[in-house]
């Protein structure tokens, strides 16, 4: 899943001429997650009418300058650690900067310890905006076309909600169990009719080969294909998106294009065995990006 994240997310770009700049920001706001979400008093929402159970955005962050008043240029005013590091993450978490008092704010309480790097990324890894930036990379890439919330909010809206159910610790069960992850939302694109039959091509054989080439990018073992196929079935989706395999092409993927080396064997390792610990990708991001190492990264 993540690994198909890569290519809609990029690293801080270098720098350009300050009009091109703030004008791209402008742009990213209303573009960057394809008009899904709707400037709201500076901070986005959803557009839909998906009510979270916590405030949309715990840290207050605001994705991108305001579409009205001043622009400003924020490559000039980072002044410390801790601004760098809030300007980075959001770069590379949406693909777009966080105006100026976002990053004043959470670098000025970091700077005071009233909030650790770990949950500054909670609170944004839990927002609607990165919610649906997921939500929409899942549906680009699996379906081949942009997710629609007046259809396909049934697959969505269980992840959306259970992301800002609690910001701060937001992978606690809730009262129906186990909260919804982004791989779940793959699962159910995977098990819908429009999945199978625009890319398993209405063949449980060309179904399970679409499986395998998105969650694992590679073709099935003739070994393991299903020995007398019914039809598309969440056991072997849950299987295939929650296999040790998957696993590491998400971390492989983070470590890439996060840290910008490949993934070590230590690495492997540890993040592995957070998973087999039940530790969702939405919560091992933010330690992985909480690390001094990734700390570091943010300011070059």
């Amino acid at each position: 899943m993540w690994q198909a994240l890569s290519r809609l997310w990029k690293n801080k770009a270098p720098a350009a001429p300050k009009a091109a700049r703030t004008r791209q920001s402008t742009r990213l706001e209303v573009e960057a997650l394809e008009g899904r979400l709707l400037p709201a008093g500076g901070i986005f929402g959803p557009a839909t009418n998906l009510a979270p159970r916590s405030p949309a955005l715990a840290s207050g962050v605001q994705v991108g300058v305001t579409l009205s008043g001043p622009q400003v240029d924020l490559f000039n005013l980072l002044e410390t650690p801790n601004m760098r590091f809030v300007d980075h993450l959001c770069r590379d978490l949406f693909h777009a900067p966080a105006d100026h008092q976002t990053i004043t704010t959470l670098a000025t309480q970091l700077d005071a310890g009233q909030r650790t790097r770990l949950d500054v990324l909670r609170s944004l890894t839990t927002s609607q905006a990165y919610g649906l930036t997921v939500v929409q990379e899942l549906f680009s890439s699996m379906l081949h076309r942009p997710y629609n919330p007046q259809t396909d909010s049934a697959i969505a809206n269980p992840y959306l909600q259970d992301l800002t159910r609690e910001a701060t610790q937001p992978w606690a069960p809730n009262q129906s169990g186990a909260p919804y992850t982004g791989d779940d939302v793959a699962r159910w694109i995977a098990l819908t009719p429009e999945y199978y039959q625009t890319r398993g091509g209405g063949t449980v054989s060309g179904w399970f080969s679409a499986l395998y080439a998105d969650a694992l990018h590679r073709a099935p073992a003739q070994a393991e294909r299903p020995t007398n196929p019914l039809g598309p079935d969440w056991l072997t989706a849950s299987m295939v998106f929650q296999g040790q395999e998957h696993r590491q092409l998400e971390l492989n993927d983070f470590y890439q294009r996060f840290l910008h080396r490949p993934l070590d064997d230590a690495g492997r390792t540890y993040w592995l065995a957070r998973y087999q610990a039940n530790l969702p990708t939405e919560e091992i991001l933010p330690q992985m990006l909480a690390s001094d190492e990734y700390f570091q990264i943010c300011q070059r």
